[in-house]
């Protein structure tokens, strides 16, 4: 049978080893693997090597094997190994000189065989264990040292016995062996003394919540038991910085307040909305009914005047309650951005230079108006906080087909680009690239550019172009408008379904319909919509729809029709947004409640006549 020993390596030093080749051999014997020398010297090549045990004698010539063992002890690589000295002197003085300088243990050489191979595995044993607990205890070490926050374990007294690197960090200092009471007092951090008053006179464990000048700390002290569990012998004490936690747990909850009071300011938007919706469509009828030379025309100009301020309160309502109205028309990029440099100028620093490249007869892109120019202000905004000292801020616009970006599909686009010069440090530039850390909010401002972008299925980048050189690119896609000189011959379809789920919308339009002379279908719900839409699809049109509508919503209703009929015209008729439904806005036209009788008469003159003037 095998020895569990047999994987380890034994030196044994002694100017007569010929002589103790009994020795040897009954190690070997047990599976050891044993390396002999006549000196120090010779044993300093097998010293190289992994060793688990030392036997040694005691007298050497030249060095001797007590200063062997003190030169073994003082080395960083052999302090550990056991050291077993052999002589035939059995001399107390000898024997007590062979501990002081670190032996384990001490044999004669004229000892039992099997007494020798007890006392060597006992040495390897004890090694084990011992080698075992400090590479637990460095791992502890390890541990202890990469957490953030301050461990510390001390004893009833207050004496400090451990201590991580966080802990002595708090206090710019060694603090082990100290007491915490003393450190406390001098350092005037006094906060967690109470704490650990309780812990002592309770016997369990207290995690509280303190606060100390501008400091919120977590305090956590545990009591570490005795073997029986009666008696404290030492306290576990975790502390920790939580004011960042604390200060952005209030923002949540002060977020969520907003959030509530938004949702609610929606709801009630959308309820005024719906009212205001039927007022101003009457009043465009009442208005179409009367004559200018009527004595009551200015009056209706002026209810017309005040519907209109209330429509903007209305629409300020909605914008505080992110409900925003998106009004997607094709937009002049050179315009819109001339436009905002005119503005922007006046909000930087004069010793910031403006220069333009924008490409003539740049494509216009299909977008909301307000969207676009706050797109454009973040940008400029981020770049020019890149430039404190002053600089060049380029803006270039250009059209780029089928972009080499892997986010983009293939096709034409319109290339926003705005350069500035970098002042930031190379190892702070992913903060800038992610959005984060900017000076005066701008991370946010770009975080909003991307969502804006991302909308309209376009693409947003920050690129380092070079040590000096930060550049924002936007890609907006551009709609083909071609429509194809090859009509196919279709039955009329002049009717108008209009689905709503407020009566006064509903029955606003249908009087709108009757001045106008449309012919129309009308359902309050979604259900009942599709029902109309199956049995008349032959004479539909267009389709008037609302997107919040209880049971079935506009845009399950608008997915069911593009099922049926992929090609069938759509009037989006709301006071939501509707840029995160990309579907919706590639497919759909948008008319913004509420809406005067001329807004509604030119949406469906352009879609519900649109084949026809085509032809002409």
């Amino acid at each position: 049978m095998k020895s569990k020993f047999n994987s380890h390596t034994i030196l044994y030093i002694d100017d007569q080893v010929d002589v103790y080749q009994s020795l040897v051999i009954l190690l070997e014997r047990d599976n050891f693997n044993v390396l002999t020398a006549r000196s120090f010297n010779e044993a300093r090549t097998h010293l190289q090597k992994h060793i688990d045990l030392i036997l040694l004698d005691v007298k050497l010539p030249g060095i001797d094997g007590w200063e062997i063992c003190r030169r073994l002890k003082s080395g960083i690589h052999t302090a550990h190994i056991p050291v077993i000295f052999m002589t035939v002197c059995n001399e107390e003085d000898e024997i007590q000189a062979c501990f002081e300088v670190g032996g384990a243990d001490y044999v004669n050489k004229n000892i039992n065989a099997n007494e020798l191979l007890a006392r060597v595995k006992t040495q390897l044993r004890m090694a084990e264990v011992i080698n075992k607990e400090k590479s637990e205890r460095k791992l502890l070490s390890v541990a202890l040292n990469n957490m953030l926050d301050m461990v510390m374990v001390i004893d009833k007294d207050g004496e400090i016995l451990l201590a991580n690197l966080a802990a002595e960090n708090y206090f710019n200092q060694n603090i082990n062996s100290m007491n915490i009471y003393s450190l406390a007092k001098e350092q005037k951090e006094l906060c967690g003394l109470p704490i650990i008053e309780k812990v002592l006179s309770s016997h369990e464990a207290i995690n509280q919540i303190v606060t100390q000048d501008a400091e919120v700390r977590d305090i956590t002290v545990l009591p570490i038991r005795s073997a029986d569990g009666q008696d404290i012998e030492a306290l576990f004490v975790m502390n920790r910085d939580v004011s960042d936690e604390r200060e952005m747990e209030a923002q949540i909850r002060q977020a969520q307040k907003m959030a509530s009071v938004g949702r609610l300011a929606g709801g009630i938007a959308h309820d005024l909305n719906n009212i205001l919706g039927g007022m101003v469509g009457y009043l465009s009828l009442v208005k179409a009914k009367t004559s200018p030379n009527d004595s009551t025309f200015p009056m209706i100009e002026q209810i017309e005047n005040a519907s209109e301020r209330a429509t903007d309160v209305i629409s300020k309502l909605m914008e505080f309650s992110s409900v925003q109205d998106i009004r997607i028309t094709d937009v002049d990029l050179n315009n819109e951005i001339t436009k905002l440099l005119i503005l922007f100028k006046s909000s930087i620093k004069k010793d910031v230079l403006i220069e333009r490249r924008l490409q003539d007869r740049l494509p216009k892109v299909r977008c909301d108006e307000s969207q676009v120019k706050q797109l454009l202000m973040n940008i400029c905004h981020a770049a020019s906080n890149s430039l404190p000292d002053g600089g060049v801020l380029q803006i270039a616009t250009s059209t780029e087909s089928n972009p080499e970006r892997d986010d983009l599909e293939n096709g034409l686009y319109v290339c926003i680009e705005i350069a500035s010069d970098i002042t930031i440090s190379i190892e702070n530039q992913h903060e800038y690239v992610d959005g984060y850390q900017l000076p005066e909010n701008a991370g946010l401002g770009l975080a909003i550019v991307r969502d804006i972008v991302h909308d309209y299925n376009g693409g947003f980048y920050i690129e380092k172009q070079s040590d000096s050189n930060l550049t924002f690119t936007v890609y907006l896609p551009v709609e083909d408008n071609e429509i194809s000189d090859e009509v196919d011959e279709v039955t009329v379809r002049d009717h108008i379904l209009v689905i709503d789920d407020e009566p006064f919308i509903l029955q606003m339009i249908e009087d709108c319909f009757e001045m106008l002379g449309y012919h129309g279908f009308f359902a309050s719900n979604g259900k009942q919509g599709l029902d109309l839409y199956r049995k008349n699809r032959h004479k539909i049109g267009l389709i008037v729809l609302d997107l919040i509508m209880p049971g079935m919503s506009g845009e399950e209703v608008f997915d069911e029709i593009m099922i049926i009929d992929k090609d069938q015209k759509i009037l989006i008729a709301s006071a939501f947004d509707i840029t995160q439904k990309s579907t919706l806005m590639k497919t759909a036209d948008f008319l913004k409640k509420p809406f005067k009788l001329n807004d509604l008469q030119d949406k469906i003159e352009k879609l519900l006549h649109h084949v026809e003037n085509s032809n002409y």
